[in-house]
């Protein structure tokens, strides 16, 4: 990234320079046209694509994603996947990680307009309903030797991610801790749940980085939550149609 400069004098580096514009509908920008990370470790979940979407449709662009020269999308891929679909152009600015580089929204007064001030929460929102780790890409990406994930991940939670990809089955349990006993809390089982709600799980206790018990915690106030949510939706709120389901439960 360096500047022509006349002939004797030095020659000037610029922080940043326009690469130029991909645009969806202009064929003569497709060699400009992003492309995604074949090794993002983030698989997304439902819930998190339709937030990404709401927003984009509501507010639309205003958070820019990071490229590799080969304009290979490193972060933000979700982003930029749904600003295609919707059409969106992409403006390209060459650094070389020596400034920020900030979308200035002249719609935009956080204090005058509502959109700014909601944006503001549905950017960190879907940040954080859409991530969903590919455990397997992690345990890929912690056995290159020229990379160092101690930044993300401490060394416990890097030695998980096999657990996660392989998590013991109920023989191995019972071979380890013995049978249950009858005084025990509950007996191990196992439930088939839908994805999304196993998305929904994995939002939730996402930023926990601590003793299991307060995930558990986190998720009886979550259910707790939806309960009563449910019944408000129902038009039940003292309770009393549901209450045999609860002593059942």
């Amino acid at each position: 990234m360096t500047t022509s400069s006349s002939p004797g004098e030095e020659t000037v580096k610029a922080p940043y320079r326009i690469l130029g514009v991909y645009d969806p509908s202009d064929p003569d920008t497709e060699h400009l046209k992003p492309k995604l990370d074949p090794h993002n470790a983030n698989l997304g979940t439902t819930r998190g694509a339709e937030v990404i979407r709401r927003s984009m449709e509501k507010y639309g662009a205003a958070r820019g994603v990071a490229m590799d020269r080969n304009l290979v999308d490193l972060a933000g891929n979700k982003t930029l996947q749904e600003a295609l679909l919707q059409g969106k152009k992409v403006l390209y600015v060459e650094t070389e990680g020596d400034v920020i580089l900030a979308t200035v929204r002249s719609d935009w007064d956080v204090e005058q307009t509502p959109d700014a001030r909601e944006y503001a929460v549905v950017d960190n929102r879907s940040n954080e309903l859409n991530l969903s780790w590919d455990y397997a890409e992690l345990v890929r990406l912690s056995e290159r030797p020229e990379l160092d994930l101690g930044i993300s991940f401490s060394s416990v939670e890097l030695e998980d991610f096999e657990a996660h990809l392989h998590p013991p089955s109920l023989d191995a349990l019972e071979e380890e801790y013995g049978q249950p006993q009858e005084d025990d809390y509950f007996n191990p089982f196992k439930l088939d749940l839908p994805q999304e709600l196993i998305d929904a799980y994995y939002a939730l206790v996402a930023d926990i980085h601590a003793a299991p018990h307060e995930k558990f915690a986190r998720v009886l106030a979550w259910a707790a939550t939806g309960k009563e949510a449910t019944r408000a939706e129902a038009g039940d709120s003292d309770g009393e149609s549901t209450g045999d389901t609860d002593r059942d439960a």
